[in-house]
């Protein structure tokens, strides 16, 4: 599994249940996944994103994904990877909604055009923005709001442009993902051609719990990495 494009995953649902932390759950799968986690230093091994844990949050939102499993579950050999490196590779999780009692709630991100910028940066500026917007939802604004505000508005507009630049998109994200997690392996293999710019990026408001969790983390190493990137890009 290719870190650098988006992909999908065989199952989904076992996927979004490893991505939002409930392989802690799970006896045999706990004690293997803390272990990955720890030999990693809770750092991820695709973007760099270092977290910790803590008594409440053992695995500090890192995810040990088993990149051979249809469905990410956690091996002895799995890589230490952030949500926001691992989000692009399940795009048949990541970027469709759920309903909850009748009502239909925010898809975890969604698909941009953005072929000026690798996914493991454009992760980096995802998890910053996450945890920053996260921190102000509870009262704390700061100067750097209004910068990954506008940072966010930019790039989630960058949606709209994904229609007119890849010929085989066809109406919305989540179709498109659902469409993509068919194709024959011939095919699939030839997905840097065809999808190659695509890229995807949070709803920042989805990921508030680990946002405000990071933002206690690892806001210092994220701020580093945040301007260096943005710096290359301006």
């Amino acid at each position: 599994m290719a870190l650098d494009l988006v992909g999908t995953v065989g199952q989904p649902q076992i996927a979004e249940r490893v991505i939002l932390g409930q392989w802690l759950k799970n006896d045999t799968l706990r004690p293997i996944g803390l272990q990955v986690l720890k030999r990693h230093n809770f750092t991820c091994s695709n973007c760099g994103f270092a977290s910790r844990p803590s008594k409440q949050i053992p695995h500090g939102w890192m995810i040990p994904a088993g990149l051979r499993h249809p469905g990410l579950v956690p091996s002895p050999d799995a890589k230490c990877l952030c949500p926001m490196c691992v989000a692009p590779l399940a795009l048949n999780w990541s970027v469709i909604s759920k309903k909850k009692k009748g009502q239909e709630l925010q898809a975890p991100g969604m698909l941009i055009y953005c072929p000026w910028i690798i996914q493991r940066d454009l992760n980096v500026l995802a998890s910053y923005s996450v945890a920053v917007k996260a921190n102000c939802r509870v009262g704390r604004s700061s100067a750097i709001e209004a910068v990954v505000r506008s940072l966010d508005a930019a790039i989630s507009a960058l949606n709209e442009e994904v229609g007119s630049n890849t010929p085989i998109y066809r109406g919305k994200d989540s179709d498109f993902a659902r469409s993509l997690a068919l194709l024959p392996s011939e095919y699939y293999r030839d997905r840097s051609e065809l999808i190659g710019a695509l890229r995807w990026w949070p709803n920042l408001d989805y990921w508030e719990q680990q946002g405000l969790y990071w933002y206690q983390a690892s806001t210092q190493a994220l701020h580093k990495r945040f301007e260096s990137i943005l710096e290359g890009l301006l």
